[in-house]
């Protein structure tokens, strides 16, 4: 574990620095980079993916009700809206797009 605060230099990096007045480590921004695994990002990003992925099925199944009338009158539009525009493509059409029945 390194020692000492912690302090950001654009020129070097990333910068430890002793408070005591002794050794001062140095190490690049590539040493601290390279901190995260890919396998930690993809638990990260997970939750995000999930829920992504439910509310474009959630949507699409809501859409292609044939009761189901939508704004502009226009159900290709919204389809094509709601999978190439990512999340908020899903969540545009649940609030706006979407005509009382």
């Amino acid at each position: 574990m390194r020692s000492g605060a912690v302090t950001h230099d654009t020129t070097v990096g990333v910068r430890a620095t002793a408070t005591d007045g002794g050794h001062v480590e140095r190490w690049t921004h590539d040493d601290v980079e390279g901190s995260v695994t890919d396998t930690q990002l993809l638990l990260l990003l997970l939750p995000v993916i999930l829920i992504e992925i439910g509310l474009i099925i959630f949507a699409l199944r809501d859409l292609v009700r044939p009761e189901r009338r939508v704004r502009g009158e226009s159900k290709l539009m919204w389809g094509l809206l709601i999978v190439f525009i990512s999340l908020l493509g899903p969540i545009l059409y649940l609030t706006v797009g979407r005509l009382e029945e």
